[in-house]
């Protein structure tokens, strides 16, 4: 099966997403759903992309790439799934 980074929409991590990955994981992939709003759960879009604007579409990536190149690292290693 795969290994997958689900990244949540502008309303963060919501309880919908978290099914998303439920569902995934009982599929039989390794499913990893990074944060990037700190728990923070803005009621509506506009608000998301408010909270996008207030930490700065730079940071959001800055922590997405973070992300993927430590899962990179990982899988690269010898006996990890994605070696």
């Amino acid at each position: 099966m795969a290994e997958v980074i689900l990244f949540h929409h502008v309303q963060g991590l919501t309880d919908g997403v978290r099914a998303l990955a439920d569902e995934l994981e009982q599929a039989g992939h390794v499913v990893h759903t990074p944060d990037f709003f700190a728990g923070k759960l803005p009621p509506d879009i506009p608000s998301g992309m408010e909270l996008v604007q207030r930490l700065g579409q730079e940071t959001v990536n800055q922590r997405a790439d973070e992300l993927v190149g430590a899962c990179r690292r990982i899988w690269s290693m010898p006996g990890s799934p994605g070696a």
